[in-house]
């Protein structure tokens, strides 16, 4: 489980700097009106899936640490 953890929020890292999205004007309200360390939760909807059977593969390949 902690694999596919970091496996995801890795995924999401990358995809997140390389590609940016569109945030709802309401969310972009809420998030100026809050403080700086308020948490905030959201819907976050991809267009694309990743391919984690390939990318699993790859990383054992590599015997990648979560370290």
């Amino acid at each position: 489980m902690r694999k596919f953890t970091f496996i995801l929020a890795l995924l999401i890292t990358i995809t997140g700097s390389a590609i940016g999205g569109e945030i709802d004007s309401g969310l972009n309200k809420i998030m100026q009106g809050a403080e700086t360390d308020q948490v905030i939760s959201t819907l976050v909807f991809l267009e694309d899936q990743v391919d984690l059977d390939g990318i699993t593969d790859r990383m054992d390949a590599q015997r990648a640490t979560l370290r």
